[in-house]
């Protein structure tokens, strides 16, 4: 490459790159391969503009040829008025949800300087998988001229399909910040073990069976506070599992005919309050509590915490009965279709905790017709306890789970194949009914790999008929876009299902 005279003027300029990795001194180079381990190994190509007045000085002693280079563009924005000023950072992928496919993944990061002086310093990156493994660390020392821009544009390449962080770290003259922002490579291809027990099907069939062997004694009730001149409102009452009673809340539009019914599974220790809709029914439920197992004599040891509750006897487990909660919720749509109930149209759907129940759910009752599940809990569990031990330690759940081997002595395997009877990737085979399921990419409770990895062990032709959306640096929860899109998909699906 040709060298460029800079444009005679005030320049900002990248001296030098530097990539390092954890076992070497640092070194100044262009190009560099690292090796955390042999099967993960990221390259990063650099390629260099000139672009107005910038120049660029590679290393004299890089190995690499000087022609591979990070591409920098930076321009003076003399409308920028800032009396005090800030450096505004945006990280932006190539791809707009930060899903990529191809070879090589495309980061900019754009520096604005809004300061009245130039900002000295530097701006790294780290890739790191969602165990923590560094894949590649990048060091730049930059130049940002007063009200000026500045563009650093990345390309590199990933071996293994996943999840991973893209992390800046910007350290200038007057600005210090770290961001994490997160991308997706090859997200249809991850592949994570099975680790289901061999009598799974026979436990949860003995299971079903236990439950239907309980009378329901339903109990429904018009509550004039709620109703309205469009909507009839019933609380709900049934026996389940266990004969412990469980409650909901159903409304039912006044217009004559049978309508879809949504049934609303609730988060983590939610009462679900009544929903009012336009032109469906929806019936939301609450499932057993710990309250309610302590009058049973079902919590022996006292545990406050509700994912905790007899973890050690997948029998008496409450997850077992929570899930039966939700099927015979299904029980008491059928048994009550004369309310005006569609059976042919049932949709489920909940967020965390009412996610993971949704999609159980639609795998155990067939009469269930779609399903949607926001971020759902508890998908690919021996991954996830890896990734949050490595990553988020104090959050819940895994610190309930790393307390409670402390305090007991239960070994880690122990505890593992008790949840692998409720661990969600294990039912996702056996749902038939369209499915939507969301995650966010910074989501630390439902890590965005451990909901791909079970959406990804759905049947083939139940994943023609379902999507699962990427929600791009959103945590554990979903956007006011996502949500209009999901309840545009349930209808859309609702309408395609042939009513009675």
């Amino acid at each position: 490459m040709t060298k460029k005279e800079p444009i005679p003027c005030d320049t900002t300029c990248i001296e030098y790159l530097t990539v390092y990795d954890t076992s070497d001194s640092m070194r100044s180079i262009t190009l560099y391969q690292y090796h955390e381990k042999p099967i993960l190994l990221v390259m990063i190509q650099v390629l260099v503009l000139f672009v107005l007045s910038t120049s660029i000085k590679a290393s004299s002693h890089s190995p690499f040829p000087t022609t591979n280079h990070f591409a920098v563009t930076n321009t003076a924005d003399p409308d920028s008025s800032a009396p005090e000023g800030t450096v505004k950072v945006n990280i932006i992928p190539r791809k707009k949800n930060a899903i990529f496919n191809g070879k090589q993944i495309h980061y900019r990061i754009h520096l604005q300087n809004t300061y009245n002086e130039a900002q000295d310093g530097t701006v790294g990156i780290e890739i790191k998988t969602d165990r923590n493994l560094k894949q590649m660390i990048g060091l730049y020392k930059i130049h940002i001229r007063r009200k000026g821009s500045l563009n650093i544009r990345t390309k590199f390449m990933i071996a293994s399909p996943g999840f991973y962080d893209y992390v800046t770290q910007v350290n200038l003259s007057s600005y210090d910040d770290t961001i994490r922002t997160v991308f997706g490579y090859k997200p249809t291809q991850i592949s994570t073990p099975v680790h289901k027990p061999v009598d799974f099907e026979k436990f949860w069939l003995d299971t079903k069976k236990e439950l239907a062997s309980v009378k329901p004694n339903y109990i429904i009730v018009y509550n004039d506070t709620f109703s309205s001149s469009s909507h009839k409102f019933y609380r709900v009452e049934m026996q389940s599992l266990d004969n412990i009673t469980i409650r909901g809340w159903l409304s039912i539009p006044r217009l004559g005919g049978k309508f879809p019914v949504i049934l609303v599974l609730p988060g983590y220790k939610q009462v679900l309050q009544p929903f009012f809709p336009d032109e469906q029914a929806i019936f939301c439920l609450t499932v057993r509590s710990i309250q309610q197992m302590e009058e049973k004599g079902k919590n022996q040891n006292e545990e406050p915490e509700y994912c905790m509750v007899n973890i050690d006897d997948k029998n008496n487990f409450i997850y077992r009965g929570a899930y039966m909660d939700c099927i015979r919720a299904v029980d008491f749509i059928f048994s009550n279709y004369k309310l005006g109930l569609d059976t042919n149209r049932i949709i489920v759907f909940g967020g965390s905790q009412g996610g993971s129940f949704a999609l159980i759910t639609a795998a155990m009752d067939h009469r269930v017709a779609i399903c949607g599940a926001d971020n759902p809990l508890y998908c690919d569990m021996h991954n996830y306890y890896e990734i949050a031990n490595c990553r988020t330690p104090d959050a819940f759940p895994i610190k309930y789970y790393n307390q409670y081997l402390r305090k007991t002595n239960t070994t880690k395997a122990s505890l593992l194949k008790t949840l692998d009877y409720f661990d969600v990737q294990n039912f996702m085979p056996y749902i038939k009914c369209p499915s939507l399921v969301a995650l966010g990419t910074l989501d630390p409770i439902s890590p965005p790999s451990c909901v791909y990895a079970a959406y990804n062990k759905m049947s083939a032709p139940t994943k023609k008929k379902s999507e699962i959306h990427i929600l791009t640096n959103v945590g554990h929860e979903i956007t006011e876009r996502y949500s209009f899109l999901k309840f545009l998909w349930i209808e859309e699906n609702t309408v395609n299902t042939q009513s009675h």
